[in-house]
């Protein structure tokens, strides 16, 4: 693993299989995380391509997170 520092924070890189893929990523929480290879290593939900600041718009623009969940999380 790597340690990357920022602030003072420090936080390890983390490998795992994902499939048949290695999925790299530094935890945020325990469900958000950065992936350097995903979206730009912008604060994602874990596993997925969906960014946490388009997520918190929708709420904030009215849609509860049952609708959000319902049009964009797959089974």
């Amino acid at each position: 693993m790597r340690t990357v520092r920022s602030g003072s924070h420090k936080r390890e890189l983390v490998r795992e299989m994902y499939g048949s893929d290695v999925y790299e990523y530094y935890p945020l929480g325990e469900h958000i995380v950065a992936a350097p290879g995903v979206c730009g290593g912008r604060p994602t939900f874990k596993y997925t391509r969906l960014e946490v600041s388009t997520i918190l718009a929708l709420i904030a623009a009215g849609e509860s997170v049952q609708q959000v969940a319902q049009e964009r999380v797959r089974p």
